[in-house]
């Protein structure tokens, strides 16, 4: 059993134009259900490259897994128990993050995205945290996305979770114009942090998992 998470980035751009053939037959109505083409190529890129990665890590054909669903829409793999997950998505970047016992949640987000005045930020964070981010659009996209990041790990929506950051292993940090936050439980002590063409990795740092 590997005691590292790894968390995996790719960008959009570096990717083949078309990945149907790589997905199920459901996955394929799914995402020819998504009436954006943006969010569409971003689904469908998304679980070609989870096909992939979990093929790698787990040594198993990329069309061989199956995916279930958790009460709130969390996903993870049918016949792989303990191995956990998390895919995001936004702008041109996507991160992924696997590891095995883990509990894990990822989310980015891009740095130049527009958001709402400030005087309106509290309709999202905690008094606490608003201390902290001021009017800083940098702190509030970081605060953001560790909030995202814990509710994914918890498995439920912004109406259900707590993001409760005393409970879980955070980490963070930048990528390509985007900033990202990884929400983990488990017994894992490295995070390596891997940068990704599709069809290979492309560079590797490492980084202990704060305690």
């Amino acid at each position: 059993m590997s005691r590292s998470v790894a968390l995996y980035f790719l960008d959009l751009r570096t990717a083949p134009p078309s990945l149907q053939d790589r997905l199920s037959a459901d996955e394929q109505q799914r995402a020819a259900a998504l009436a954006d083409p943006l969010v569409r190529r971003q689904w469908t890129l998304g679980r070609a490259w989870l096909r992939r990665l979990l093929s790698e890590r787990l040594g198993r054909p990329a069309a061989s897994f199956a995916f279930g669903r958790g009460p709130h829409g969390k996903p993870f793999v049918v016949d792989a128990p303990g191995f956990g997950f998390s895919l995001s998505h936004a702008g041109s970047m996507l991160a992924c993050a696997m590891g095995d016992d883990a509990q894990l949640g990822v989310d980015i987000e891009p740095l130049d995205r527009q958001l709402a005045p400030a005087d309106h930020w509290w309709r999202v964070l905690p008094a606490h945290e608003l201390r902290v981010v001021g009017r800083s659009r940098r702190r509030f996209l970081q605060a953001w996305v560790r909030k995202e990041s814990i509710l994914k790990a918890e498995g439920t929506g912004l109406g259900y979770g707590s993001a409760d950051a005393a409970r879980w292993r955070l980490a963070s940090g930048s990528t390509r114009g985007h900033c990202w936050s990884l929400a983990c439980r488990g017994p894992a002590r490295e995070l390596q942090l891997i940068e990704t063409e599709f069809e290979a990795a492309r560079r590797t740092r490492r980084m202990p998992l704060p305690a």
